[in-house]
């Protein structure tokens, strides 16, 4: 793996959607509210988007660097209790 690319964010989400955990503090108590989120993800499906520089990110936020913006659910006996989100910059 190339030296140049890294974590750029990390955030847990609870089985709700609300943000537990974030390397960007002021995010924690937020809620994901989208379809994506609750239509995918919680069924247990991984949800990956690549977004390129000065495009928008799954939340509509404006990127200013190239990223894989992806989101990992985890399962309790196959009950949804939330995800991991991780930006990485490539």
């Amino acid at each position: 793996m190339s030296r140049d690319k890294q974590l750029f964010k990390l955030r847990i989400f609870s089985a709700n959607g609300e943000i537990i955990f974030s390397t960007i503090k002021d995010e924690i108590g937020t809620i994901n509210r989208n379809d994506y989120f609750h239509n995918l993800v919680a069924k247990g499906q991984v949800y990956s988007k690549v977004i390129k520089k000065d495009r928008k990110t799954a939340e509509g936020v404006l990127s200013h660097i190239d990223i894989v913006e992806t989101y990992v659910p985890f399962m309790v006996e196959d009950e949804f209790a939330g995800a991991f989100e991780v930006y990485y910059d490539v």
